[in-house]
């Protein structure tokens, strides 16, 4: 891993790394509030793009996740 964090250049595995980080959540049980739940949205990052593009389509996969149902992973197309 990076200092900056995890680097994935493939759609499909960026979907299964993060989608296993949701299901985590889903499935742990939190001693204070029991269960719940969470929505992930991602993108894959250009290194021709600026940093601040790619945060932007993330932000727009994780709001299509909340308004399409939550408890979703969802990847940024292109």
């Amino acid at each position: 891993m990076n200092p900056q964090g995890i680097s994935i250049k493939n759609e499909n595995l960026l979907f299964d790394t993060v989608e296993k980080y949701r299901k985590a959540v889903e499935n742990h049980t939190f001693k204070e509030i029991n269960k719940i739940t969470c929505s992930i949205g991602a993108s894959i990052h250009n290194e021709s793009n600026e940093i601040q593009n790619t945060i932007k389509e993330a932000d727009i996969a994780l709001y299509e996740a909340k308004n399409s149902g939550r408890n979703k992973t969802i990847i940024y197309k292109k």
